[in-house]
C-alpha cells in the first residue's frame, strides 16, 4: 500500500479535489451566469422600451428668481418664525451664468436647536420651490458652553434664474 500512497494522492488530486471545487463553489456561479445570459438573449428579443411619461426627462421650468433679489427669505419667514430659528446671514453669488440664464448658489446661515433645524430644512423640501437644496452642512461649538445648545446650519441651494 506505501508504493501505491504518492499515486492515490495524485489521483486524489487530479479527480476528487476538482469535483469538491465544483460542487461547492463554482455549480452556484456558473448556473448564474447562464441565467444572466439567457434574460440578456430575452431583453433582445422583446421589443425595445418606449419612454413612458413617468420615465421621461422632466423639462426645465425657469420660475421666478428666488435666489438673486432675497425672496427666498420671505418665503420662509413663516417657517423660520414658527419654529424659531434666527437667521445668521445670506450671501448670494453667481456661480456660472450663460447667455440670459445664470446659476446662482444662496449660503443661508441659520442657528437655533437641532431639532428646530431639522424641521424647518423638512418643510423647506416640501415647498414646491424651483430651488434645490444642494448642500447642508451642521456645525455645533463646544467652547460656547454658557450659551443655550443652539446649532449652526448652512445651506447651500442653488437656482437658474433667468435674466430679463
Amino acid at each position: 500500500m506505501k508504493q501505491y500512497g504518492g499515486i492515490l494522492k495524485l489521483v486524489c488530486l487530479l479527480v476528487v479535489a476538482p469535483l469538491v471545487i465544483w460542487q461547492a463553489t463554482l455549480k452556484s456561479t456558473y448556473g448564474l451566469h447562464r441565467e444572466n445570459v439567457r434574460l440578456q438573449q430575452q431583453s433582445r428579443l422583446s421589443s425595445p422600451l418606449q419612454p413612458s411619461s413617468a420615465s421621461a426627462v422632466k423639462e426645465t421650468v425657469i420660475s421666478e428668481p428666488l435666489l438673486s433679489n432675497g425672496k427666498i427669505m420671505q418665503v420662509m419667514a413663516e417657517t423660520l418664525r414658527t419654529h424659531e430659528v434666527s437667521v445668521m446671514n445670506y450671501r448670494p453669488e453667481v456661480v456660472r451664468a450663460e447667455g440670459q440664464n445664470s446659476l446662482y448658489l444662496g449660503t443661508l446661515t441659520l442657528t437655533g436647536r437641532f431639532r428646530e433645524l431639522v424641521k424647518v430644512l423638512h418643510e423647506t423640501e416640501q415647498m414646491d420651490l424651483s430651488v434645490k437644496i444642494a448642500s447642508v452642512n451642521f456645525e455645533y461649538d463646544r467652547t460656547r458652553r454658557n450659551t443655550p445648545k443652539t446649532v449652526t446650519c448652512r445651506i447651500f441651494l442653488e437656482q437658474i434664474e433667468q435674466q430679463h
